[in-house]
């Protein structure tokens, strides 16, 4: 039986409600700030005293040409209209990441974010974690949140950049930002990390 059009966006309506009564909205957050470009992040997560990785500074500036996750010559992608977005935990176990290799560097961001559409929620802007950062100082240092994106969302200018995954981890009273394989407490298993902490993923959710 073919579905139309409108057929379609009532099942994507319908599964949106799905995941507003099963995962309540944890965090609002704003993105298209006055920090409107990767290095401003930088610079503001700095002033806070936060830390990033390196991967994850290379992914914010790009220009600093580091490795292989480079992922282009452009900027890192922000959001040109300043509003707000609501985000969703999901338990690692819910969206699969015990089945996945146990090399954390072997981490594939399109998996996550295919199982989160298949929950109803979205991938959230590559600025999501930076700005939870920002704007949030509570998160539980036995929490470990990983942040899904696919670059071309809500970019606004058409920059190319592939999917990926931030990481935030809380040590002190400071945020690591992480970037896949290399963040806080990374030490390539993924048992390991999955015993050691509650890992949630953060998506998005309409």
């Amino acid at each position: 039986m073919c579905v139309g059009a409108d057929d379609s966006e009532r099942m994507k309506q319908k599964a949106l409600l799905k995941t507003h009564m099963k995962y309540q909205i944890w965090k609002t957050i704003e993105i298209g700030t006055p920090a409107n470009s990767g290095s401003a992040l930088l610079k503001e997560m700095r002033i806070e005293g936060h830390r990033i990785s390196r991967t994850a500074e290379n992914v914010l500036k790009p220009e600093l040409n580091w490795g292989e996750y480079s992922p282009s010559d452009e900027r890192f992608p922000v959001s040109r209209l300043r509003r707000q977005i609501n985000l969703v935990k999901i338990p690692a176990d819910e969206i699969g990441m015990h089945q996945h290799p146990k090399d954390l560097n072997c981490l594939d961001a399109d998996v996550f974010i295919k199982k989160a559409r298949e929950l109803g929620a979205i991938p959230a802007p590559p600025e999501t974690a930076p700005q939870f950062m920002l704007q949030y100082a509570d998160q539980s240092p036995s929490e470990y949140l990983c942040f899904p994106f696919d670059g071309l969302q809500d970019c606004g200018d058409n920059v190319e950049i592939r999917s990926g995954m931030f990481t935030v981890a809380k040590e002190g009273t400071a945020s690591v930002l992480g970037f896949l394989g290399d963040g806080p407490y990374f030490d390539g298993s993924i048992n390991k990390l999955l015993k050691k902490f509650e890992v949630q993923f953060v998506f998005r959710v309409r």
